[in-house]
């Protein structure tokens, strides 16, 4: 079952640090804003899978806080106040839109590949810029 919505297949479809890592000479990436963003869609999808779906909510948290980056918060201020980054809030809103209107079936199958999901959140950074991040 590899199965994802399209907003996640296409979210994990993105060469987001490869590149850097394919070309020794570049300029370092940032994981931060990956990082950043990841939390930010495993958070939502396992809001959405509790709320959607309550006899997976425990397993779903359980699969949440095994993840390495569950523990993470980033906020940024600007002029003492939060930030809100509108394209994660684009991102989350499109989420919230899609998985509505998803049929149960196809969202319950996407719930049951939520480890799959925060898999593929981190598969592009590099364990060595993941690593500050982790417990």
């Amino acid at each position: 079952m590899n199965a994802r919505s399209g907003l996640a297949a296409a979210l994990l479809s993105l060469p987001l640090i490869a590149s850097a890592q394919n070309n020794p000479g570049a300029i370092p990436t940032d994981p931060l804003p990956m990082i950043q963003l990841a939390t930010v869609v495993a958070s939502e999808m396992r809001r959405a899978c509790a709320a959607r779906f309550p006899d997976l909510a425990d397993s779903i948290e359980a699969i949440y806080r095994g993840w390495p980056l569950s523990t993470v918060s980033i906020k940024v201020f600007v002029n003492g106040r939060e930030y809100t980054n509108p394209v994660h809030a684009a991102i989350v809103e499109r989420f919230k839109q899609d998985f509505a209107k998803q049929a149960q079936d196809k969202s319950r199958m996407d719930c049951e590949n939520f480890p799959s999901l925060l898999t593929g959140l981190t598969r592009d950074i590099p364990a060595a810029q993941l690593a500050p991040f982790t417990r």
